[in-house]
């Protein structure tokens, strides 16, 4: 009798041992798998393959990795037809579609108050030397004056208002004229550019604020013939 009261304890103490290393390692009853990327039953989002339990706690055994703040989205690139067959990789709403957009439509005149700004063009701080991830847009710009012999445009460029005005104005003129530098350097004849400064006298958006003065900061370009 002893002998069998014996295994009976034994069998129990193991299935219960069982039971609590099941709860432990794996989402079980009253649990909830979810995948990071998407929100647990806590709300709680993280970034690595894992799961979240009804308590919320962190499964994941990269706790550093689902702490990670996720990178972020690159806009895409699709490609823009040209005349001869040639196609060139532009944004969704950037400078090229808009310039052919303009070019290709017979009934919108040429003014001087319609400027496309670049939106991959960029300098170092303080500077008119090009930053490398420009040569991109630069090239897609010449491109398209290739294939619409008659156009022509002229680059502005803008700065905020801090700082010494003048030096603001110096700045841009020689930010246009390193645009327009870039793109006659691609094979597109100097006499269909022309390049100008305004400094911060021409403001697009509130120079008290730090998202206005970005705004502010920018080169456009404007068709003169087409």
């Amino acid at each position: 009798m002893r002998t069998v009261r014996l295994a009976l304890l034994l069998t129990a103490a193991v299935v219960l041992t069982a039971a609590c290393e099941k709860t432990a390692d794996s989402p079980g009853k009253g649990d909830t798998a979810v995948p990071y990327g998407g929100a647990g039953v806590n709300g709680s989002i993280g970034s690595t393959p894992g799961y979240l339990n009804a308590a919320g706690a962190d499964k994941n055994p990269n706790p550093a990795a689902a702490s990670a703040p996720a990178t972020a989205a690159v806009a895409a690139l699709t490609g823009l037809a040209l005349p001869g067959g040639t196609e060139i990789q532009v944004s969704g709403s950037g400078i090229e579609k808009q310039l052919v957009g303009f070019i290709t439509n017979a009934a919108q005149p040429i003014d001087k108050a319609t400027w496309f700004e670049f939106d991959r063009l960029t300098f170092k701080t303080g500077s008119a030397e090009l930053e490398g991830a420009s040569a991109a847009q630069v090239s897609n710009i010449a491109t398209i004056l290739k294939a619409y012999p008659a156009v022509k445009l002229k680059i502005g460029g803008y700065t905020d208002n801090v700082g010494d005005s003048k030096k603001n104005m110096t700045l841009s003129s020689e930010r246009a004229r390193a645009a327009m530098a870039a793109i006659v350097a691609q094979g597109v004849a100097a006499d269909r550019l022309e390049a100008e400064g305004y400094g911060d006298t021409v403001p697009v958006a509130d120079n008290t604020t730090e998202e206005g003065r970005a705004k502010n900061r920018r080169t456009a370009a404007r068709v003169t013939a087409k």
